[in-house]
């Protein structure tokens, strides 16, 4: 039972936290007369990318450090085993 009640508040900040993401880095974008790619580009990408740091940071705290030399250099690039065809569908 608890772990479906976190599940759930986990999912829950997840998205109010990108909903905050997003409307502070238009907001800046706005106020900086910066174009929105720029800030996608930038903003949007570390915060996208801080995620992958913070489980990368725990797993090598607790002795796991495998996870974090492939997570934050190469989980922006899609480097897996996976095989996708010409229209980036998953095979």
């Amino acid at each position: 039972m608890w772990t479906w009640i976190f599940l759930f508040l986990s999912l829950t900040a997840v998205v109010v936290g990108a909903e905050i993401l997003v409307n502070g880095s238009v907001a800046i974008a706005k106020k900086y007369k910066i174009a929105d790619f720029i800030i996608g580009a930038t903003i949007i990408g570390i915060g996208t990318s801080c995620p992958e740091l913070v489980v990368s940071m725990v797993g090598a705290i607790g002795g796991n450090a495998d996870i974090a030399i492939g997570n934050v250099p190469f989980g922006q690039f899609g480097v897996s085993d996976r095989k996708y065809n010409k229209h980036n569908w998953l095979i």
